[in-house]
């Protein structure tokens, strides 16, 4: 999805699941296809790849990103807005500038603006460090 053909990114991750089942690493082609989906504009999509990359390692914090921006776009603020509070204990994701900084699928995105407004209106700071509000689970 990064290099330009979100198309693509589901059949390129069911080629890498074959080579390595392993669960914490499918939150990487969770990650790769809840993006693909959210260039496509398919929110759902995008959202439920989020939900499953979650669930294979809930300490991958772009999958929340890639589920913050789903979600609210769908309008499921307070699925966005938890989202946003797990994004807060990240150093790195933790606010809307550091995403813009360090995330390289939304550096390339023709909708970086949305994206990132997204962000904001699902309670994300927008730069400085954010104090975390939720802890992911154990």
């Amino acid at each position: 999805a990064p290099q330009g053909v979100p198309q693509d990114a589901a059949a390129l991750c069911a080629r890498a699941y074959a080579h390595s089942p392993s669960e914490p690493l499918r939150a990487r082609g969770h990650r790769i296809k809840a993006w693909a989906a959210i260039l496509l504009d398919d929110d759902e999509a995008a959202l439920a790849q989020a939900e499953r990359g979650i669930a294979a390692n809930p300490h991958f914090p772009t999958c929340y990103v890639a589920g913050a921006i789903a979600a609210k776009r769908l309008g499921q603020d307070a699925l966005a807005a938890r989202h946003a509070g797990m994004l807060s204990a990240s150093p790195t994701f933790g606010t809307v500038e550091g995403i813009a900084e360090n995330l390289t699928p939304l550096r390339l995105a023709p909708l970086q603006r949305d994206y990132l407004a997204a962000l904001a209106a699902a309670g994300l700071p927008r730069r400085g460090s954010a104090e975390p509000r939720l802890r992911a689970p154990a």
